[in-house]
């Protein structure tokens, strides 16, 4: 479901970028009315989404915890609810690294000059990229 949702919130990302370039009146109230029927489609996912964490007793309790946080929002809890349900179960240092965030240390295996060239750009060898909904509250946090 939380996929479904970003990939509506990108479609209408671009079909409001696109609007903005059409010129033609009959193609701008087709634009006009995909953009309302995509908002619609995206608030009843927000709605059930909603009803799901209502619905479950350890959901609910999880979500009331997430909002407590300065930047994080019901929505904002119901994403990291859906990409990393194990929260509330670890500890911060698990949960960093399940989101993405955690320094990573790569002691044990160094490679030679000449192979760190040949893999840059395609192994970093550090953290993995973190998770889309993870940066929010983050961001938040730091203004």
């Amino acid at each position: 479901m939380e996929g479904q949702r970003r990939h509506l919130s990108r479609l209408l990302v671009a079909e409001q970028n696109r609007s903005a370039l059409l010129s033609d009146p009959s193609l701008r109230l087709l634009n006009k009315r995909l953009i309302a029927q995509i908002k619609k489609q995206i608030a009843a996912l927000d709605l059930r989404l909603k009803q799901l964490i209502e619905e479950s007793e350890e959901l609910c309790r999880k979500a009331r915890q997430l909002t407590v946080v300065a930047g994080v929002g019901p929505r904002t809890a119901a994403l990291l609810l859906a990409q990393m349900p194990e929260l509330g179960e670890l500890n911060r240092r698990e949960a960093a690294a399940l989101a993405g965030h955690a320094r990573q240390t790569h002691h044990l295996w160094r490679p030679s000059r000449r192979a760190q060239r040949a893999l840059h750009g395609r192994f970093s060898g550090h953290s993995p990229q973190p998770r889309p909904g993870c940066l929010l509250p983050k961001t938040a946090r730091c203004r």
